[in-house]
């Protein structure tokens, strides 16, 4: 029996480390108990590892087919189909007979570069002679999600593989751009179609994500108190949240036409195309900063703008509906010694070019 014990707990009871190794696998467990207890407790823990150990393990392809059906049943569909794609992709890399215990942090590194290599293969990435660095973090990030279902649910047994798993850095940066206020009404001016400045405008102002902007309904919008209610069901994180509309967006949404449900549509239908849309757009504009511009660019953008202007970060968090206040704090540079006096209305009024920003 390898038993040490290793201090005393404040309640009076001792610490134990409990040590063994089972099928070349290596177990340790620390309990806090009393000296005439810790034999049973022992004992109790090796029949626990032995009987699982003992016990089939499912395969990969077992577990994650469990899971989409759980998928289907408690979450959003634009979820669904996240976790399909990427969970389509391992299927594709481990074969239907791989115990799903067998995997291991090094085996998720290969599939990652395997996956980064063969953007054309099962569903992803076609004409890229690589998947960007965005997307394989979104799917590492759902796959990390995914084993953390499997553990809560017992059919893992093991550590999460995707826990904090670091990607190669292939030295490319980020692709993070902060713009100024000319170049913001470039963009807009830049919009030929009156739909499409609307989505540009709600983008620019709100922090929204684009799948969020395109599934905003006129139910979700209270001109009159001047707030956005997005509710959980056309969220990422699917959780609701309140984000104010500033002035410049109130007014453009007042002189809107409601054709439709949909706040931001063509022909009375919801708008699609927007990344053919984004490239014809990009053509366009004449600043050098443009070619790494993406969308979802326009989202951090707001956010740094927000921080420089000395906005509260906790408001900056719930507004983007960040699940944790150190990914708001990633914009922290941006900000300056500002208490808080120039905040969401003085950008959005630099952005119809009535004021001048700071330093420009």
């Amino acid at each position: 029996m390898s038993v040490r014990q290793i201090g005393k707990a404040p309640d009076g009871l001792y610490v134990f480390a409990l040590y063994t190794r089972f099928e070349g696998e290596t177990h340790r467990k620390r309990v806090n108990t009393t000296k005439t207890a810790i034999d049973g407790i022992y004992r109790e823990w090796i029949d626990r590892i032995q009987s699982h150990a003992t016990a089939k393990s499912l395969t990969l392809h077992e577990v994650i087919d469990r899971h989409l059906v759980w998928c289907a049943e408690h979450r959003p569909p634009h979820h669904t189909d996240h976790m399909r794609r990427y969970l389509a992709w391992l299927k594709a890399y481990f074969n239907k007979e791989v115990p799903i215990d067998r995997l291991k942090r090094s085996k998720m590194l290969d599939f990652v570069e395997w996956k980064r290599k063969r953007p054309d293969a099962h569903g992803g990435g076609k004409g890229k002679a690589q998947l960007s660095d965005g997307t394989l973090l979104r799917c590492v990030g759902a796959l990390n999600g995914f084993f953390n279902w499997a553990l809560d649910n017992e059919l893992f047994r093991g550590v999460n593989p995707c826990h904090r798993l670091k990607l190669k850095d292939r030295g490319k940066g980020k692709r993070q751009v902060f713009l100024t206020t000319d170049e913001m009404r470039e963009i807009l001016e830049a919009a030929h179609l009156p739909h499409h400045r609307t989505l540009l405008l709600v983008l620019m102002t709100t922090g929204m994500r684009r799948g969020e902007a395109l599934k905003l309904r006129w139910e979700h919008v209270n001109l009159e108190s001047r707030v956005i209610d997005l509710p959980a069901g056309i969220t990422k994180a699917g959780r609701s949240r309140t984000i104010p509309i500033p002035v410049v967006l109130a007014e453009h949404l007042a002189g809107l036409r409601r054709e439709c449900e949909f706040v931001v549509h063509q022909h009375g239908q919801q708008l699609s195309w927007v990344k053919t849309f984004w490239r014809g757009l990009k053509k366009r504009l004449k600043f050098e900063k443009a070619r790494n511009l993406t969308l979802h660019g326009l989202r951090h953008n707001y956010t740094s703008w927000l921080a420089k202007s000395g906005a509260d970060p906790y408001a900056i968090r719930d507004w983007l509906g960040h699940r944790d206040l150190r990914m708001t704090q990633h914009y922290d540079h941006y900000r300056t010694g500002s208490q808080g006096s120039e905040k969401l209305e003085v950008f959005t009024k630099m952005l119809e070019g009535k004021e001048k920003a700071q330093g420009e």
